[in-house]
């Protein structure tokens, strides 16, 4: 089939389920005008807009509207619980605040009636045009001599063998004169790198980007933080940048059957109170294979007193399960309460990684 009637078939398709989505209710003895509005372009600014939903009982008995549920918290709703007579009108008003939600947005309205049932979806819908921000706003972090920054902060999450991945931090020169910027990981997983501006003028506005890369057939499966310096006419911040990512063979979340899929029968291992003098103790897990295809075991993260009876490379088959311990040794231990998280990485491609909080108490 041509990709353009593809494309056709598929707007017609989510155009009809939007438009069944906004019937449900049709059934029931509320009757609206329309059960959707469109604000338009509406200005930030300009602070919260409303509509006011009108609707008619058509029923034989009175309706009684005990609940309104938005999608978003930037949504509320005001109606009446007092009773509409058969015949009778009532309204329910819907407000919504553009206050940083900039772009278009659809926020759908459930109306619940005295029986818990759904009786009508509104919708509403528009489109914010954004408020100008300010230089504070829009580069909060003062990093000092002059250089602002929009985060000290990157969370990257999976990062895929083969598959660079690239983000970014938007930075400005305040200062009234021109200054040489320089940027270098100064701790890290050596899969990490920087490219930022040598030099910023007056007023300038420019991004650094962090880039993290692991190569195809890397043996790499774990977590990786970073920290870059920053340094503005060879003076050192104090402000640093950090990152962190989750190394993974392959990630697409929308994977679907046969794909392997992993399911970890306990995501909690407590071992309750245990004396460091006393001898190994184990905790039985289960990995399950719940997909099509052979679910690898590619690494896994433990430290400390903790590890794991478990291999890298096995392999789990298509509807079967592989059992192993979590194992704690108290001698390695500190006193006083564990906590720590295991992490197994696997090649199903929707969450390649899956967690274990472990927890004791280790006494004398």
């Amino acid at each position: 089939m041509p990709m353009k009637l593809v494309r056709l078939f598929l707007s017609l398709a989510l155009t009809l389920l939007s438009a069944a989505s906004l019937r449900a209710g049709e059934d029931g003895p509320l009757r609206f005008d329309s059960p959707a509005h469109d604000f338009g372009t509406i200005r930030e600014q300009d602070g919260r807009v409303s509509h006011t939903f009108r609707f008619v009982n058509t029923g034989d008995s009175p309706a009684v509207i005990t609940a309104v549920e938005t999608s978003c918290g930037c949504t509320v709703a005001d109606f009446s619980k007092r009773p509409v007579m058969p015949g009778q009108s009532g309204e329910i008003t819907i407000t919504y605040d553009p206050e940083n939600r900039p772009g278009v947005f659809t926020r759908d309205v459930d109306v619940y009636t005295a029986d818990r049932r759904r009786a009508a979806r509104l919708r509403i819908e528009g489109s914010v045009e954004p408020r100008p921000r300010s230089i504070e706003e829009t580069y909060p972090v003062d990093a000092g001599a002059g250089l602002r920054l929009t985060a000290t902060f990157i969370p990257f999450s999976y990062v895929s063998h083969g598959m660079p991945k690239q983000s970014y931090i938007g930075c400005i020169n305040t200062s009234d004169k021109p200054v040489r910027l320089a940027v270098k990981i100064v701790k890290g997983s050596g899969l990490m790198s920087v490219v930022a501006p040598a030099r910023l003028e007056p007023g300038q506005r420019a991004e650094i980007g962090f880039i993290y890369s692991v190569a195809e057939g890397s043996d790499i499966y774990r977590t990786a933080g970073d920290a870059a310096e920053i340094s503005v006419d060879g003076q050192r911040l104090k402000t640093r940048i950090s990152t962190d990512a989750i190394i993974v063979g392959n990630y697409d979340p929308e994977a679907a059957f046969p794909a392997p899929q992993a399911h970890v029968s306990k995501n909690n291992a407590n071992f309750g109170t245990v004396k460091r003098s006393s001898g190994v103790r184990r905790i039985p897990v289960k990995i399950a294979n719940n997909g099509g295809e052979p679910l690898r075991i590619d690494g896994f993260e433990t430290q400390g007193a903790v590890s794991l009876s478990l291999r890298r490379g096995t392999i789990v088959d298509s509807g079967e399960d592989l059992s192993f311990d979590i194992i704690l040794r108290p001698s390695a231990a500190q006193y006083g309460f564990l906590s720590q998280r295991i992490r197994l990485f696997t090649n199903d491609p929707v969450r390649p990684m899956r967690q274990i909080h472990v927890t004791a108490a280790i006494e004398d």
